[in-house]
């Protein structure tokens, strides 16, 4: 679950006991009218006998909204309907159209929490929509504006459809309940690259209808942690405020519970709230484990025998991190978030949500798209006091050029999106725009932002250098050493002809696989360097699971981490709760990247380390220490279990910052490796270097019965002479001289070690390991393990085999084996391919002149193999005429 869906109330299946109002229009017999009683049409005149109605505010807007042409239609309708006779309908006729309920037709009670919902249907809807809109008013009639809630764009189709929107009971001054029902036209769109060359058409046809609307009072659902951004860093532990507020005098039993990041409840409490009980309390959860945590406060009333049903529930998130130190100091602007085109509301918490992940960058928009000249100052005042305090904490602003105000997109025929063009234009017709950001901010700002991260206008900018030229150029006259930050798409080709001393922010989406990182940043990072920051685009929790989404961001950091990305960013790993308090709910992903950040500053990947097969390692050291950084590619759940000794004091530590120590067996150090990385500190990093340089050249060894030729490479990291022994002893049943070897080596060089290698006829071809144990003393004495990657094959040689077991009518069990063999050389192949299972007799079948590129399938059957295959498994394979070659698969039918 994403801190989007974290962020909001629900409630339960809606009861009528808890419905204070409800309109289904089924008034016709005692209104001859044709609008409902209470409701009236949006920009005309209120036809009502009510001498008060005109005295109210939001009577005066409303009749007097212009937009909303009289020829409109708004009345009763008795064409579609989802109960009785009626609905409400409003029609298209050029323009907008709508209706709203008059002040005073529903009450509110202060502290309570209500749901509006109704049944909407359209039809021959394309650009215009329907929505449903709900606010609070006060005693004096005036609409209470940020209380108000609006359903997004409805359009179904011929479809009755649920909509619903929530008013949460945060403002005191609340008397009673506003709702609107709309249908509007699509408008001018600022962000439309045709700007004001865009042709906007009304529609004159279509319509929707409203059905059962109903408001139902809901207890006032509050959950908060000690932080506004919800953040919690060791030693504090995350404390809980609740708050179950409910008018109604109803006895309610209130569940709290705590799931962990796979949607695991750790923890859980009950409390009895309502009818008298006290509505507040505190919570400490008992957590043994850092990490994003998901609340879940739940509020349920006795339904008699049928037990309990679900009134109301609220959801939150919060992120415990273990406890904080700084990042390593050269590395600490390496890690940044992406906060542009945020709201005041959101800007102003960025600094305290640095603060507690310990995070140092931030990349904030330089302007608002509200921002108008007439109001420079609040915006401007906002963001004083952002940068000040950064500032003052040692942490680093870039200033984005995204969003331009939609003041000045208007005035210069612009997107917002549109940097690129806005510094093409005269200065002039924009400067006073500019120069309250400069004026006050160029001084402590030196990273200035080109467009939005997913740009891609600098590219296919033919004139770039000349733009980002111009763009320093203008800020020159303004601030004191500005640098362009330019955005780029990873798949875009590098430009050499671009600004000198400029910033290139890569952009990199989902469909970049981890692995394809080094390919992509080889040409950045080549003579000559640039300097880069790789955004790494997240998906959405809807697109990925949870554990996906959090083991996809650990493995991207680590592979640009490994291709020398100059700094990594993500955007927004929050979202905003529902309510009066503004407080930031924290992403999952925002707790896997701060936890890895500490982990990689101070370190760089100096080597990867062979596991084994669909295992990977990668080595880091630094000022920071060793650290291994290890994972299982397969997406199995069951965890690959590897045993070496790593040092002496080795910590396990896992995405959230949880440290434990390894388990031991026999004086090795055991890591159990899944999908998500694990990582170790305090390693023993020279040994692991010593590890990893261990192999064996070539690795590729043919399938042939003779002997085969090999050295074995060793390398010394440490910083004096080593000396010992090395005995092969794996594979166990092959053929190898020496077996047992004396080495010396001086500090930082590489000794090579001949070997004769042979194996039987039944060789098994694959990859393989060749497994070595040394006995040697560096700084200290080790007698340790490593293993080396190898294969067994025959390069010229395709061969594919697969087994197929058929039951036959009398009950016995046949095997069919399949061989598809295809010749890979430049020459014809002759072989014999075979098939032997004991108890039967071998099988072979001629493979005889196969062309270069051609294949050729060859089936084996052994009839009734029950008993021989739960005892023995299937040995196939190809053999040359007359020669060494062999080339052997197992087939397992058990």
């Amino acid at each position: 679950m994403t801190a989007q869906e974290a962020g909001g109330q629900q409630s339960g299946a809606l009861r009528n006991d808890r419905r204070i109002a409800h309109f289904d229009f089924e008034e016709r017999k005692r209104n001859p009218n044709s609008m409902p009683e209470h409701w009236f049409a949006i920009g005309r005149e209120a036809k009502t006998s009510n001498p008060n109605f005109g005295r109210y505010a939001l009577h005066q807007d409303l009749t007097s909204r212009a937009g909303h042409p009289r020829y409109g239609v708004v009345r009763f309708d008795t064409r579609h309907q989802i109960s009785g006779a009626h609905s409400f309908h409003v029609g298209l006729n050029g323009d907008a159209t709508g209706a709203f309920l008059e002040v005073g037709a529903v009450s509110a009670v202060g502290g309570s929490d209500y749901q509006v919902g109704a049944m909407v249907r359209t039809t021959r809807l394309a650009t215009a929509r329907a929505r449903l809109v709900a606010y609070f008013v006060d005693r004096d009639g005036r609409r209470i504006p940020e209380s108000e809630v609006v359903t997004e764009g409805i359009r179904t189709d011929g479809a009755w459809r649920a909509v619903g929107v929530k008013l949460l009971g945060d403002h005191p001054g609340a008397a009673w309940i506003g709702i609107e029902i709309r249908l509007t036209q699509r408008g001018f769109d600022p962000n439309d690259p045709l700007g004001v060359e865009q042709v906007v058409l009304d529609e004159i046809d279509g319509g929707a209808w409203f059905d059962d609307i109903s408001v139902w009072q809901l207890p006032r659902l509050v959950v908060r942690t000690q932080s506004d951004v919800n953040v919690i860093r060791a030693p504090q532990r995350p404390r809980l405020s609740l708050e179950v507020s409910d008018q109604s005098g109803q006895a309610l039993k209130a569940t709290v519970t705590l799931y962990d990041h796979r949607l695991d409840a750790v923890s859980r409490i009950e409390q009895r709230v309502g009818a008298g009980a006290p509505p507040k309390w505190k919570w400490t959860p008992p957590l043994d484990r850092f990490g994003w945590y998901l609340v879940e406060l739940e509020v349920s009333a006795s339904n008699g025998d049928a037990g309990d049903h679900l009134v109301a529930r609220r959801l939150r998130s919060l992120l415990w991190l273990g406890p904080g130190k700084p990042l390593a100091e050269h590395d600490r602007l390496r890690f940044s978030i992406g906060a542009e085109d945020v709201p005041s509301r959101e800007l102003v918490l960025i600094p305290q949500l640095l603060g507690a992940t310990g995070l140092d960058d931030v990349a904030l928009s330089a302007w608002s798209r509200d921002l108008e000249l007439d109001h420079v100052d609040e915006r401007q005042s906002t963001l004083d006091d952002v940068l000040h305090r950064l500032a003052m904490a040692r942490r680093r602003a870039t200033l984005s050029f995204f969003p331009l105000p939609s003041e000045l997109a208007r005035r210069l025929d612009l997107g917002v999106e549109d940097a690129y063009s806005l510094f093409a234009k005269p200065v002039e017709q924009w400067r006073s725009y500019l120069l309250p950001v400069t004026m006050r901010h160029g001084q402590r700002v030196r990273n200035w932002q080109i467009g939005p991260v997913t740009d891609d206008q600098g590219f296919f900018d033919g004139a770039l250098a000349r733009t980002a030229d111009q763009a320093i150029a203008t800020l020159r006259q303004m601030t004191p050493n500005p640098r362009m930050v330019l955005p780029w798409q990873i798949n875009q080709s590098r430009r050499p002809q671009a600004a000198d001393d400029a910033l290139f922010l890569l952009s990199v989406t989902d469909a970049v696989q981890p692995e394809q990182f080094a390919a992509y940043l080889e040409p950045w990072t080549e003579s000559p360097p640039v300097d880069l920051i790789v955004h790494l685009q997240t998906r959405p929790a809807e697109a990925m699971s949870q554990n996906r989404r959090i083991t996809d961001l650990a493995l991207r950091m680590l592979y640009a981490w490994e291709g020398e990305a100059g700094a990594l960013r993500i955007d927004r790993p929050w979202s905003i709760a529902a309510g009066r308090r503004v407080e930031l709910l924290p992403d999952s992903l925002l707790g896997v990247f701060t936890n890895l950040a500490h982990l990689l500053a101070g370190r760089r990947v100096i080597a990867r380390l062979a596991l084994g097969d669909g295992l990977e390692c990668m080595i880091l050291d630094g000022p920071a220490g060793g650290l291994l950084a290890a994972w299982s590619r397969s997406a199995q759940v069951d965890d690959r279990t590897v045993a070496l000794y790593l040092g002496k004091n080795p910590m396990a530590v896992d995405i959230w910052g949880n440290r434990s120590d390894l388990e031991q067996q026999d004086g090795r150090h055991v890591l159990r490796l899944g999908p998500a990385p694990m990582f170790v500190e305090a390693i023993d990093p020279e040994l692991a270097l010593f590890r990893s340089a261990f192999r064996i050249e070539p690795p590729y060894i043919e399938s042939k019965q003779v002997p085969h030729q090999r050295t074995i490479t060793l390398y010394n990291p440490w910083p004096r002479t080593i000396s010992g022994y090395m005995m092969i002893n794996e594979p166990a049943h092959w053929s190898i001289q020496p077996q047992r070897t004396f080495f010396s080596i001086a500090s930082g060089q590489t000794k090579t070690v001949p070997m004769s290698l042979r194996f039987n006829a039944s060789e098994v071809a694959g990859r393989k390991q060749l497994r070595a144990r040394f006995d040697f003393v560096a700084i200290e004495s080790y007698d340790i393990e490593a293993s080396a990657p190898m294969e067994v094959g025959l390069p010229d040689v395709g061969f594919e085999a697969n087994l197929a077991l058929a039951r036959q009518p009398s009950g016995v069990v046949d095997a069919r084996v399949t061989a598809v063999v295809t010749n890979k050389s430049e020459l014809p192949l002759t072989m014999k391919a075979f098939a032997i299972l004991r108890g039967h007799p071998r099988q072979i079948k001629p493979v005889t002149g196969l062309e270069p590129g051609q294949s050729v399938v060859r089936t084996f059957r052994f009839e009734d193999v029950g008993s021989s295959l739960a005892n023995s498994r299937i040995r196939v394979g190809l053999r040359e005429l007359s020669g060494p070659a062999m080339l052997n698969r197992i087939l397992d039918g058990r």
